[in-house]
């Protein structure tokens, strides 16, 4: 377990760059994204709201959810609030329950004096004379009573008032996306036509209101990412029958989940990520023959991977990890021919890896990372035509690369680091045209880096270190045009560093340490402005440092520690302004430390012994 959590900082420090460059999602997906700041007043259509974007994988089949339509005459800069598909339409006709024009205007009114609505950054027609259908963001019916609110995205704040609950004809309420506060009052359950409540990323606190459990015709509900919305998710939700999205994530909510969502026969998404929920999974979420997808990651949850799982014969995703699951993968699952994202990394899962596994002709996404998995990894994953992400890191697996893997010719990131792997790395993998991500450190792999590296085009990051690999870095490599992250080091490379090293202009992340190349640091390097950290150290590099080293701007750690490094320390290294780690102690330098290399964070000028020079 110490490792694991030793893997997961060390993952969370080397991967958030490499997201940046895929765009794809990965075990610690976000919550949502942010929009544009429009500086225009000027009406627009209403925007679809912003998904429930938590760790989402991308092609995830999308949920058809309600839309509103509201005023023409859109601001162009607002086209691109969200990346959703849009809604529906609301049906045309009358909705039920007692109502008239004149007391939804006062409704409304309440909610933009109450919410600050002179600040909105859209309030086109509001407190004009105007139908109130006119009004941005409202939708009525033909008798003028409202019928849809979409405020999402506008810049609310403040607390809903009580008044808002006097729209009785509501079927959806959107106000996600702004800075509301307070709590969620129970007097929402006067809102009995209400098909869609959506009130995600906003700053509500305090418990989930039990009368939640009396909106009959609720089929979408959604409260994710309100970080304060504490307490228990209130058993009474399991009256909801009707409801088909329940989004939670990113919440405060806490004990166990109740056994009454099982009711939910008609609910297609169930995502509870980002909370404090424990317990087991419950056996009655059986009963969910609906579900598509299933996020529960990111809890405290115990016991093991549910075999029942295998029954949701509609499931496309299950995404359970960072949780404290235990035991096999249940063979179960193997019942499941449509699941596209298998996610269970971070986990106390034991057992070998099942051969069944490349039975999924249609995953995308098989994450175990981070578990006590043993044995060989089966050849039998190579037959995952349709796979993009593989990650097994950090468990016991043993044995070599399946050559099989070089079959996955969808595959765009593999991570097998952190486990006991041995054997050459095997050239069929160098043929994966797609592949921008290869990590394979911390095992026992042997032999030289194969010179067919340089034929992964797309690779963005590569890393190879805490080996027992031999021989020169291939000059092949050094073509690899956008590379971001290179790292090497720990292993027995031998052979001079490479001037075309500095060819590599998309590199942020260099690492070579703690190997047996030789000669001088070459001059080149300086062309790396983009660099971040540079460490070269445990080397027998002889000369002195480049002066050129000091046009890499954005360097924040350099370590030259423990070569054969001589000459003076350049001065030109001051112009580094954002340096935060300097290490050159167990060189053989002379003369005197320029000045202002003393005030970087981290520093062992003092392991040199020598004077800083006079200013």
């Amino acid at each position: 377990m110490e490792m694991r959590t030793r893997l997961v900082a060390a993952m969370a420090i080397a991967v958030p760059a490499v997201i940046v460059l895929l765009g794809v999602a990965t075990f610690t997906a976000q919550d949502g994204s942010s929009g544009p700041d429009p500086h225009s007043a000027t009406p627009r259509a209403t925007a679809p709201a912003a998904r429930d974007a938590t760790a989402v994988p991308i092609g995830t089949p999308a949920i058809a959810t309600p839309a509103i339509t509201s005023t023409p005459t859109p601001s162009a800069e607002t086209d691109a609030r969200s990346s959703t598909p849009p809604r529906a339409a609301v049906p045309e006709g009358t909705s039920e329950g007692d109502c008239s024009p004149g007391s939804d205007r006062a409704a409304l009114v309440a909610l933009y004096e109450a919410t600050r609505g002179e600040r909105w950054e859209f309030n086109h027609n509001w407190l004009s004379e105007a139908p109130i259908g006119e009004w941005y963001g409202v939708v009525t019916d033909a008798e003028g009573c409202v019928v849809a609110l979409d405020l999402s995205w506008n810049g609310l704040s403040g607390k809903i008032p009580p008044s808002l609950w006097n729209l009785r004809r509501l079927e959806q309420l959107t106000l996600s996306r702004n800075q509301l506060q307070g709590t969620l009052p129970p007097g929402v359950a006067a809102l009995e036509n209400l098909r869609r409540l959506d009130l995600s990323s906003n700053e509500l606190l305090g418990p989930l209101p039990t009368e939640l459990g009396a909106l009959a015709n609720l089929e979408y509900l959604i409260l994710w990412d309100n970080p304060s919305l504490s307490g228990q998710i209130p058993p009474e939700l399991g009256a909801l029958t009707n409801l088909r999205y329940l989004s939670l994530g990113g919440c405060d909510l806490s004990g166990e989940i109740p056994p009454s969502l099982g009711n939910l026969a008609r609910l297609e998404s169930l995502k509870l990520q980002r909370n404090r929920l424990s317990g087991a999974i419950p056996p009655e979420l059986a009963g969910l023959s609906a579900l598509i997808t299933l996020q529960l990651f990111a809890n405290d949850l115990s016991g093991g991977i549910p075999p029942w799982l295998g029954s949701l014969d509609r499931l496309r995703e299950i995404s359970l990890f960072s949780n404290q699951l235990s035991g096999p993968i249940p063979p179960e699952l193997a019942d499941l021919p449509g699941l596209m994202w298998l996610r269970a990394g971070n986990n106390e899962l034991s057992g070998t890896l099942p051969p069944w596994l490349g039975g999924f002709s249609n995953l995308r996404d098989l994450s175990l990372y981070g578990n006590n998995l043993t044995g060989e990894i089966p050849p039998a994953l190579g037959d995952l035509a349709d796979l993009q992400h593989l990650s097994l890191s950090g468990n016991e697996l043993t044995g070599p690369i399946p050559l099989e893997l070089g079959d996955l010719t969808a595959l765009r990131s593999l991570h097998l680091g952190h486990n006991q792997l041995t054997g050459p790395i095997p050239e069929e993998l160098l043929s994966l045209e797609n592949l921008a991500v290869l990590s394979l450190p911390h095992n026992q792999l042997a032999g030289p880096i194969p010179p067919e590296v340089g034929d992964l085009r797309a690779l963005s990051y590569l890393d190879l270190g805490h080996n027992q690999l031999t021989g020169p870095i291939p000059t092949e490599l050094l073509s690899l045009e956008r590379l971001n992250s290179l790292s090497l080091q720990h292993n027995q490379l031998a052979g001079r560093t490479s001037p075309e090293l500095g060819d590599l202009t998309a590199l942020r992340y260099l690492y070579l340490g703690h190997n047996q190349l030789t000669g001088p640091i070459p001059a080149e390097l300086g062309n790396l402005r983009d660099l971040e950290r540079l460490s070269l150290s445990g080397n027998p590099l002889t000369g002195s440092i480049p002066p050129e080293l000091g046009n890499l701007e954005n360097l924040e750690a350099l370590e030259l520690r423990e070569n054969g490094l001589t000459g003076s320390i350049p001065a030109e290294l001051s112009w580094i302004t954002g340096l935060r780690i300097l290490s050159l102690s167990g060189n053989d330098f002379d003369g005197c430390v320029p000045p202002s290399l003393g005030d970087v964070e981290a520093n062992d000028l003092a392991q040199l012994g020598l004077p800083f020079c006079e200013e």
